[in-house]
């Protein structure tokens, strides 16, 4: 099923060194298990790898907010996994929260940590474009400007 967190529902509220945040979204699919845990699904469209690197770095945070949301502001449950899946590959990324080292919980935490720094930054007003190591993606609105552009993905 989707879920929707904020936006008329319980907003997801994660205490952060930026102090509180608070988020909205929409989850694409949450699968509950027979232990009654549950297992966060994100679809991607794009073809680009994605891997526990990318969660490490803070490149990729919406898998550990989503399933933040799912058990913390709408209360459904504890979250056993997670796995962001490649749509045009049919295929799930090597990215899986319940593999991550230290699992699940060390996830959320890297997450938190990862979005008090990018808020405290935005707020100090550094949020300059950095180009993505593998390339920009072809469908960014900048890309017939952007100075950093790189052909990518």
């Amino acid at each position: 099923m989707e879920a929707r967190f904020g936006m008329g529902e319980p907003s997801l509220v994660l205490k952060t060194s930026a102090g509180d945040v608070r988020l909205h979204g929409y989850i694409d699919r949450l699968d509950s298990a027979p232990d009654g845990t549950l297992r966060v699904i994100d679809y991607k469209a794009g073809s680009a790898a994605i891997s526990a690197s990318h969660l490490k770095e803070g490149r990729r945070l919406q898998l550990p907010i989503y399933a933040m949301a799912a058990r913390d502001a709408l209360g459904l449950g504890e979250i056993s996994g997670g796995f962001y899946w490649h749509i045009q590959k049919a295929e799930a990324s090597s990215l899986k929260l319940e593999k991550f080292e230290g699992g699940v919980e060390a996830a959320f935490v890297i997450a938190v940590e990862h979005i008090g720094r990018h808020v405290t930054g935005i707020r100090a007003g550094h949020f300059e474009p950095k180009a993505p190591d593998e390339g920009c993606p072809s469908y960014c609105p900048a890309v017939n400007f952007c100075w950093k552009f790189k052909k990518g993905f």
